[in-house]
């Protein structure tokens, strides 16, 4: 472990609270560039980042080590401003001066080290986020570097040599020792999509969108092209958000997105929010499918999960309870700015929502399906006639279906704000001062949600070890095996019988669920804070 160290501090005002994040940077500085040495030594693939490149990878894994420290760092401040006679909320600088001043002395003379003695957690909390990091960007330059001859055709990537000049890191869930989705630029200004994940699903809905093209589906899809010859990472085209050029595009966009969350409902998708749906014009573009044909775990009434009701509610593309959450992450509603009940700790800040590139835009403004439902219900309608019509060649054992059968697929067990509150609430000081605090607050918080027997579910063994690191649980299945227990039968066969029972009459009982969902009042004010 890498000792902070010590820095001079400057007497100009602080003030508001920022004291707190200049301690952080002194915390973390020294652990960058130790990870950042560690990378050059043992990696030599890492030259192939340039310096901005280099750079974004850095800021990333400041982030996240400001995030897992922040609630110690403050409460020590806390402290200190009560022994000093003041109070540790946001003052006006001159009132705040000396006092700040006074623990950043304190901080980055021993004072940081003496927190990191005192809570043992913390320490390996950080060393694992700058070993994971370190391996993390070098599987990126490797992986890169090995298959660049095939990018540079498959892509048409001009370089003649591999070399990313910028990168953008932490796109999305960091899984499996904190890999994030990237985006990389080539020295010639292409982009690449880097996935560190098996890509056998969005091959497989490719291949499924491909035939519903072929059938005569009005609107055809846009593919998205990808390279998923590995099994435990991939590349994709890099599909940026444009416009649509007039009202008649958005119209087509809600069309074509009816017809994926017919899919999508029908086929067992989740987590199909705003983060996992691109609109490229009047094209919704599909960026990470490896939720569909999702496990469902065995509840006392089978039918209640089998209806449209929760399988579209599931699919994250609606609203999921409509006006009863405040916090609407769906790809075809969620809008720009919404204030959410999400508070971010180590920002100390209300989490809103971000531009996003899920919703199609007209002269600026950003249509959400709750104006075009109309078009959304066509689609739907549409792509349900079809898979009706035609769900003999679908099931077939050539047919489209097939390429999910061995396809590898990520289980959601509980939802990403789930576990990023559970993550948050596992970084406060008194889980961290035993090594073992942290994973005996997880299980007891996992255990908490569950009425099954706490201490003997390998899913939730999964989900502690992937939490431990900081990680949100990528727990991998295939569509046609139980790969965990308590999650009924295989997928596959589910969708295959959903299929084969398919009445056209029952398609008024889907739209009357869209309907509803889409009707219901927009949520404004959340009703309470979650901490991640």
């Amino acid at each position: 472990m890498i000792e902070p160290a010590a820095h001079s501090i400057s007497t100009a005002p602080i003030g508001n609270g920022d004291v707190i994040l200049h301690a952080l940077d002194a915390l973390t500085g020294p652990l960058v560039q130790a990870a950042t040495e560690t990378l050059g030594e043992q990696h030599p693939n890492a030259a192939i980042l340039a310096p901005e490149a280099l750079a974004s990878a850095q800021a990333h894994l400041r982030e996240q080590l400001a995030q897992r420290a922040y609630a110690s760092v403050r409460q020590e401040y806390t402290l200190h401003c009560a022994l000093q006679g003041t109070f540790p909320w946001p003052h006006g600088a001159a009132e705040t001066d000396a006092t700040d001043v006074s623990f950043l002395t304190a901080m980055t003379h021993g004072g940081l080290n003496e927190i990191l003695g005192r809570l043992p957690g913390l320490r390996e909390l950080l060393n694992v986020a700058v070993q994971d990091w370190v391996r993390a960007t070098a599987l990126l330059a490797n992986r890169f570097c090995e298959d660049w001859d095939r990018l540079r055709f498959r892509f048409g990537l001009l370089d003649i040599k591999p070399r990313i000049a910028a990168l953008q890191t932490g796109l999305g869930d960091p899984h499996d020792g904190g890999q994030t989705v990237a985006i990389l630029t080539t020295g010639c200004g292409g982009k690449l999509v880097y996935k560190p994940r098996s890509l056998d699903m969005d091959h497989a809905l490719g291949r499924l969108l491909t035939w519903v093209n072929g059938e005569g589906y009005s609107h055809p899809f846009a593919i998205l092209d990808i390279d998923a010859r590995s099994t435990d990472y991939g590349w994709a085209a890099c599909s940026g958000r444009a416009d649509c050029a007039s009202p008649d595009d958005t119209a087509v966009f809600f069309h074509r997105a009816g017809g994926l969350l017919c899919l999508a409902g029908i086929l067992q998708a989740t987590d199909l929010h705003r983060e996992n749906i691109i609109a490229v014009g009047s094209n919704p573009v599909i960026v990470d499918a490896e939720t569909f044909f999702q496990p469902r775990i065995s509840r006392e009434n089978e039918q209640d999960w089998n209806c449209p009701d929760h399988l579209l509610r599931d699919t994250g593309m609606l609203p999921p309870f409509g006006a009863k959450t405040s916090s609407d992450f769906s790809a075809l509603c969620s809008v720009p700015g919404t204030r959410t009940g999400i508070l971010l700790t180590h920002k100390n800040a209300r989490y809103h929502l971000p531009a996003g590139d899920h919703l199609p835009y007209v002269n600026g403004a950003p249509q959400t399906a709750r104006a075009h439902i109309t078009d959304l219900l066509h689609g739907f309608c549409e792509m349900f006639a079809l898979i009706a019509h035609s769900r003999t060649e679908l099931l077939e054992e050539d047919g489209p279906l097939q390429q999910f059968r061995g396809a590898r697929g990520r289980f959601v067990a509980r939802g990403t704000q789930v576990y990023g509150s559970i993550l948050g609430a596992s970084y406060a000081p008194e889980h961290l001062r035993e090594i073992n605090g942290r994973r005996n607050h997880l299980a007891s918080a996992l255990n908490a949600l569950t009425t099954e027997q706490p201490g003997t579910d390998p899913i939730r063994r999964a989900e502690v070890d992937a939490l431990l690191r900081g990680d949100v649980p990528h727990l991998q299945f295939q569509p046609d095996r139980i790969d965990w227990p308590g999650t009924g039968a295989p997928p596959f066969d589910q969708v295959r019988a959903r299929i084969k029972a398919l009445r056209p009459d029952q398609v008024d009982q889907w739209t009357r669920t869209i309907q509803k969902l889409l009707t219901s009042p927009a949520p404004s004010e959340p009703a309470s804070d979650r901490q991640i």
